[in-house]
């Protein structure tokens, strides 16, 4: 069978032609043995066939094709490039040598769209910007890279911050996953008791003809109303998540949220200190990497993943215009704690505002760990708390009316 191929020769340039072979293999074997490069190797068929290829991909390809790429996975592909950039291989090798081996197909069709722009003259970091996989962060850091002719620096930075903003989500998802569980589990006890077991003793206590306590008998009511309103009380929570999640999308529930972690009493303390750090990193690897400062702030405040943060970061980006230093413009944004004003005053009069700011995230990422041991230790005597008072409720709802009776015959 005849294979149609795209591949660079050993001066660099771009062949295509079409060569026979009885499989892909052996095709890419005879290339290589003819000192070409592959890029791309197709069997060369009619329209028909083609159809029939495209139909026969199969659903399990099509589904590993739905959703987004991972943060861990843009992390290896960046330290896998750099890696390879250090030691000596071309841009266009190194992408391919990544693309065959790489598992996830959502990324894989990601870099070979992003290989077929550099070969039709695009740079690197214009290709990454045209497609949805990659980020203005990494984007801007490869173009910096490659305007100092320190590309695999800049992809090694790259790598980091996208392994340091995982670690934070790592850290926060920590820290709410152990209440998230207790709650459900408490909320799926009290379900099971209201609509299985009350109902037993509700009979036991009918038999017995006594008075029943305020509490029993408003339990009991909310368990009739719970076996008879099932579907609107799951309806309802449902349609609140929904409605929740949908509000928190539009601007103002967007807003509204992320003030609302920045206040909340018990979660404020990580909730702030994962923005900083995430926003501090980002602005320090940028302005490192020689990414103009008015850039640098805006990703920064992107990155930050808050309203209120982003909003502060405008106000820096407005006063860096006006020709006013950081620290006075992060004074009036009045979000900044003074540490963090202090630092990037110092920075900017001693002219390193990168090491300054890596500090300060440094600074805020070790807080953010102490932060998150604080809070899981003290959501532990608050969960107790919680799951001994619905223990109560449902202990004094079933031995209350017993013990009435037991008062009445004993009196």
């Amino acid at each position: 069978m005849d294979f149609k191929y795209q591949a660079r020769d050993s001066d660099g340039k771009v062949v295509k032609n079409t060569i026979s072979a009885s499989n892909r293999d052996e095709a890419v074997r005879a290339m290589r043995s003819q000192g070409l490069i592959p890029i791309t190797v197709e069997i060369v068929t009619g329209a028909s066939s083609m159809g029939r290829s495209e139909s026969s991909r199969g659903l399990l390809a099509t589904m590993q094709r739905i959703g987004t790429v991972p943060n861990k996975v843009k992390m290896l592909f960046f330290r896998q490039l750099a890696t390879m950039l250090q030691a000596g291989l071309s841009l266009v090798i190194a992408l391919d040598i990544i693309e065959k081996q790489e598992t996830n197909l959502i990324f894989k069709d990601a870099l070979i769209d992003v290989r077929k722009k550099i070969d039709s003259g695009l740079s690197f970091s214009k290709a990454m910007s045209m497609n949805k996989h990659f980020s203005q962060l990494v984007v801007a850091l490869a173009q910096a890279g490659e305007e100092g002719g320190v590309l695999d620096s800049s992809l090694d930075r790259a790598a980091s911050i996208l392994e340091k903003t995982e670690a934070i989500k790592r850290k926060v998802k920590g820290a709410m996953t152990y209440p998230v569980v207790i709650m459900l589990i408490a909320v799926g006890v009290m379900w099971v008791f209201l609509t299985f077991v009350l109902p037993m003793f509700q009979e036991v206590f009918k038999q017995m003809g006594i008075k029943l306590p305020a509490l029993t008998v408003a339990m009991i009511d909310l368990s009739e109303f719970m076996k008879d309103y099932w579907w609107l009380v799951i309806g309802g929570f449902i349609g609140t998540v929904i409605g929740l999640i949908s509000f928190g999308r539009t601007r103002i529930g967007r807003e509204l949220f992320d003030k609302m972690w920045l206040k909340m009493p018990i979660i404020k303390g990580v909730a702030f200190r994962s923005v900083m750090t995430r926003a501090m990193r980002t602005l320090s690897v940028l302005v490192s990497s020689g990414v103009p400062i008015l850039n640098g702030l805006e990703m920064a405040g992107r990155v930050a993943d808050n309203f209120v943060i982003k909003r502060a970061f405008d106000v820096l980006i407005e006063g860096a215009k006006r020709g006013r230093t950081l620290a006075i413009s992060a004074f009036d944004a009045k979000v900044f704690p003074p540490m963090i004003i202090q630092m990037i005053r110092i920075g900017e009069e001693s002219g390193s505002l990168d090491d300054t700011l890596a500090k300060v995230s440094d600074w805020y990422d070790d807080e953010l760990e102490q932060q998150v041991k604080a809070l899981t230790s003290m959501m532990e005597p608050l969960m107790i708390i919680v799951v001994g008072v619905l223990v109560a409720i449902i202990a004094m709802s079933v031995y209350g009316p017993m013990i009435g009776a037991m008062e009445q015959l004993t009196g």
